[in-house]
């Protein structure tokens, strides 16, 4: 039986993910990828205006970390995700 990280997450088809979307008091955010090393997440309102920056150190392998989003007003965001090999973005419902 899979479990919702290997369901969603398979090494093979994607290198990350974001859930629940739409969110309302926190989402998070999955990397699969062996290297390891530093992390920043910039949430980005409609206007392009950045709303929050979070910096961590992933180790190799799968990596998860919860961020908070309760405090953010409803909207659509972007979230833009950087490691030292992936720089992506995808949009985040909050209500």
């Amino acid at each position: 039986l899979l479990g919702i990280r290997e369901l969603l997450l398979d090494p093979g088809s994607r290198t990350w993910l974001l859930y629940p979307n739409p969110a309302t008091d926190h989402f998070v955010l999955g990397v699969n990828q062996q290297e390891a090393g530093p992390v920043t997440v910039h949430i980005i309102n409609a206007q392009g205006r950045i709303m929050r920056r979070d910096s961590h150190v992933k180790q190799s392998g799968y990596w998860q970390q919860r961020i908070p989003v309760a405090q953010l007003p409803a909207g659509i965001y972007t979230i833009h995700l950087k490691t030292g090999r992936l720089e992506t973005t995808q949009k985040l419902v909050k209500n």
